[in-house]
This record gives C-alpha cells, sequence and structure tokens, in this order.
C-alpha cells in the first residue's frame, strides 16, 4: 500500500484495518505536524492574552544603587555610584502586558513538546497493555515502534481541540481585560488564560479524544494479536488523560521541564529494548558465576512498567494535562 498525506487523512477520518499497515515515519509525521500547529496556536493565543492585559505597577529601580551606596555617595570611596544616585528613580512604572507575555510565551514550547510527549507515553500504555517485549516467544512481542505508528496517526484529530483552544482564548479575551494586580498576578492570570473555560473548547475535547480513541483501539486490535481487553483498558486510561485538560488542566510550570527531559531520557530505553536493558543487568549480578539464565517474563514487565512510569511522569512534565 502507498503511504501519502492523503491516505493518512482517510484512515483518520474513517478508521480501517488498514490502520495494521501503518509505517512510523506516518505516524511520526502526524505527531510533528501536530507539534508545530499547537506551538503556532499557542503563540497566537499568547499575542491575545497580552494585548488584553492592562495596568501597571511601580517597582524598585533595578538601575538605581542600594539606598545604603546612595547614603555613602559623597564619599570618595562611593563617588562612582554618585551619578546613578541622583539621576535615577527610586521606582519605576512597569507595564503587566510585558511579564504576562513572557509568560504567555513561554508556552509555546511547552505546547510542541506535550504533544510528543504524550505521543510517547500513550504508545507506551498500549504496548505495556499487550505485554510489550515480554513475552518468551519471539513473535508474541509486540514493538513499541509499530505502536508509535498507528498511535500517531490515531493522534490527529488532536488538531481540532489545538484550534479550538486558540480560538476559545481569543473569544473569552475579546470584551474584557486582565486586570492583575502585580507583575507575578499578571504572570499566574496570562498562564491561566492560554488554558481557557468554554463549553465549546470541552465539546470539543470531548469530541476529539473519543475520535482519537475509536481509531486507536480500531487499529491496535486488527495489527496486534494480543489486543484485547488490556489494550481497551489502556485507551480508556489514555482518554482520561487527555480529557483532563477540558474539566481542570494541570500546568507544573517552566521548572518542570529539565526534569521532564530527565524522565523521558530513563524511560524511554525500557519502553524500547527492556530485554537489552534486562540483560545488562544480569551480566552484572551474575559476574563471578557460570551458566546462562533465561529472562522471566515477568521481569522484562516490570522493567516496561518502570519506563512507562517515566515516560508519563515526563509527558505530565511537559504539560501533557494542559496543552495536549
Amino acid at each position: 500500500m502507498r503511504w501519502s498525506p492523503r491516505r493518512v487523512a482517510e484512515l483518520v477520518a474513517a478508521p480501517t484495518d488498514a490502520l495494521e499497515d501503518v509505517p512510523l515515519w506516518a505516524g511520526a509525521a502526524v505527531v510533528i505536524a501536530l507539534c508545530v500547529l499547537n506551538a503556532a496556536l499557542a503563540s497566537q493565543a499568547a499575542a491575545a492574552v497580552a494585548s488584553a492585559t492592562v495596568g501597571t505597577t511601580e517597582v524598585d529601580n533595578p538601575d538605581r544603587p542600594d539606598e545604603w551606596l546612595c547614603d555613602q555617595a559623597d564619599d570618595e570611596f562611593y563617588e562612582e555610584y554618585r551619578d546613578a544616585c541622583e539621576t535615577e528613580p527610586e521606582t519605576v512604572t512597569r507595564s503587566h502586558a510585558e511579564p504576562a507575555r513572557e509568560a504567555a510565551n513561554g508556552l509555546v514550547p511547552v505546547a510542541f513538546l506535550s504533544t510528543a510527549a504524550t505521543w510517547l507515553a500513550v504508545a507506551g500504555a498500549f504496548a505495556v497493555a499487550m505485554g510489550g517485549r515480554s513475552p518468551d516467544a519471539l513473535g508474541e512481542r509486540v514493538s513499541y515502534t509499530r505502536v508509535l505508528a498507528v498511535t500517531g496517526v490515531g493522534f490527529a484529530p488532536a488538531a481540532l481541540r489545538y484550534a479550538a483552544r486558540a480560538f476559545a482564548v481569543e473569544q473569552s479575551l475579546a470584551d474584557r481585560a486582565l486586570s492583575p494586580a502585580s507583575l507575578d498576578g499578571a504572570r499566574r492570570l496570562a498562564v491561566d488564560a492560554m488554558t481557557p473555560e468554554s463549553t465549546l473548547y470541552a465539546a470539543v475535547v470531548l469530541v476529539t479524544v473519543a475520535w482519537s480513541a475509536y481509531a486507536w483501539r480500531r487499529g491496535l486490535h486488527s495489527a496486534f494479536d494480543r489486543a484485547g481487553v488490556g489494550v481497551d483498558a489502556a485507551v480508556a486510561f489514555a482518554a482520561v488523560l487527555l480529557l483532563v485538560q477540558a474539566v481542570h488542566p494541570v500546568y507544573l510550570g517552566g521548572g518542570a521541564l529539565a526534569p521532564g527531559f530527565v524522565f523521558l531520557l530513563l524511560g524511554l530505553p525500557a519502553l524500547v529494548a527492556p530485554r537489552v536493558l534486562e540483560r545488562i543487568d544480569l551480566f552484572f549480578d551474575l559476574i563471578g558465576t557460570r551458566g546462562d539464565v533465561e529472562l522471566k517474563p515477568w521481569r522484562v514487565l516490570l522493567e516496561q512498567l518502570g519506563g512507562l512510569a517515566f515516560v508519563l511522569a515526563a509527558a505530565v512534565a511537559f504539560g501533557a494535562l494542559a496543552l495536549a
């Protein structure tokens, strides 16, 4: 079968058993396009938030020396501070729009990362639900990359909720202004405004999540013999994860990005090659002994569960519960 953007779009619109043959590049291309779209629409929403933020605050002038230096500016030892003490005012007026713009724009890279991390986490949940690489029989093992392909194509409806979120942000600010009491308040208010409370947005989230869930279930059941009740439960889990953003979005802040990358680096290898990691672990455990030891399926499964936990934590750190 020849794969093209049109063919992928047809499968998203009407999922069929052909999803079992989708190549990894097609699923990855869909997710990359979604990442770019999510970031672009987040940038558009951030501009609307900054434009709607009004008010000013008096803050200490960072260019003025400390007061104790100004008190001693007549002393020859401190005369280098004299001009600044005489010309720089004690306070300056800061617009609330600038910190609001910085805070809202800070969510643009988060929007990009949240889509990619959620894709990896959801696919990991599907793979582990089918046993992943744990079965002894080679033919019964499930390839994480193959699951990524099906999951990526099924993620395509997310484009509609990204557009709906940007539209909801702009509409919510069309006839009102954001009036924070301080610079920190402007930052908090801007972040909150990027995840709007909108009935329309909530409805679009519900429809697109249900659409993706249907595509994932149909594709996984047709592509994998081991797909069963476990996959259905994993699809339901993924749907709940994505619905959180419409009910009570959770964003941990920019400080969570660095730990998120660490979690991702720790978790992905355990999902992609759990048997390799377990073999390395056994190699060191068995130093000084003879003979070969076979890996038990439960041990490989535990390795994968640990990896999935790390990838899920990375997805949450990257804003999966707010912007995915």
